[in-house]
């Protein structure tokens, strides 16, 4: 078997030790990191976002592609990717939560983060990381790199992407850092939040959809699309107890405030399923 060459590129600072020492302190969850990583999707302008949540033995997740059918990203936007505070230019609120970008959002729940990404006139590119590899490495701030896609993975690439797009794909859980240790557990807490928090992108006809993909068993493998979802369920009056509504002017604009006082109790009853 021919070996593949890589290409080593620096991702200062090092990896490692904010994994083990920074993030836990962060109170980085679970979710915020898949919706930092969802954000790239419509900065890429986008038109749909899956989530593949790969369950293994015990329910456990074993895998997470986040897929997306945008402009792709080009080699210094891909290396910029990995680093913790990119040089590229950024608008706001393109970094995500924190400000830290799509790689601390994959290590703040495993070790390892491979991206598959094509522009729509260029090549498949690659770039892997293993935060496990740092810990021994003379040269930490280099472990990341690139390398040139195989024939199976240009045609696994084509069949979920299409010609153009991305897909981050994070293995090696530590399920001691998951909020939810069970894939079906996960699958349905993005399924029942996304449509809050994507709700101006699904308005506009984007499509985003949850796969819960069984490697045991692939027949019980399931699809869910995401819907829109009112975060104040203005509409719902046994959960809604409480709403006011108010409009002004600001700089010639004209501004609309909701306000919202909801029932707990009526939520989580609702959503024992989950």
């Amino acid at each position: 078997m021919t070996e593949i060459s890589k290409t080593h590129f620096n991702i200062q600072p090092n990896l490692f030790k904010m994994y083990n020492l920074v993030l836990p302190s962060l109170g980085y969850r679970l979710l915020d990191a898949c919706y930092d990583l969802g954000d790239n999707t419509w900065d890429a302008r986008a038109e749909s976002l899956d989530f593949y949540i790969y369950k293994g033995v015990n329910g456990v997740p074993i895998r997470l592609d986040i897929v997306d059918n945008g402009t792709g990203m080009g080699v210094k936007t891909l290396m910029e990717s990995y680093r913790f505070a990119a040089d590229t230019d950024h608008g706001p609120g393109e970094l995500g939560k924190f400000g830290v970008g799509g790689t601390i959002a994959c290590i703040s729940m495993a070790t390892k983060k491979k991206t598959l990404t094509k522009t729509i006139d260029g090549e498949l590119l690659i770039a892997s990381l293993d935060i496990s590899d740092m810990k021994n490495n003379d040269s930490p701030e280099n472990s990341a790199y690139l390398r040139q896609p195989t024939e199976n993975e240009k045609e696994q690439f084509t069949a979920a992407v299409g010609n153009h797009g991305t897909i981050i794909r994070i293995e090696n859980f530590d399920l001691e850092k998951l909020e939810y240790q069970r894939a079906g557990v996960w699958r349905n807490a993005l399924v029942k939040n996304l449509g809050a928090v994507y709700r101006p992108y699904l308005e506009c006809g984007k499509k985003i959809n949850v796969h819960l993909v069984d490697t045991i068993n692939p027949k019980k493998s399931t699809t869910t699309a995401v819907v829109a979802k009112d975060p104040l369920y203005w509409d719902n009056d046994d959960i809604c107890i409480y709403k006011f509504e108010d409009k002004f002017e600001f700089n010639g604009s004209e501004i609309k405030i909701r306000f919202s006082i909801l029932n707990n109790d009526a939520i989580e009853s609702g959503n024992k399923g989950y």
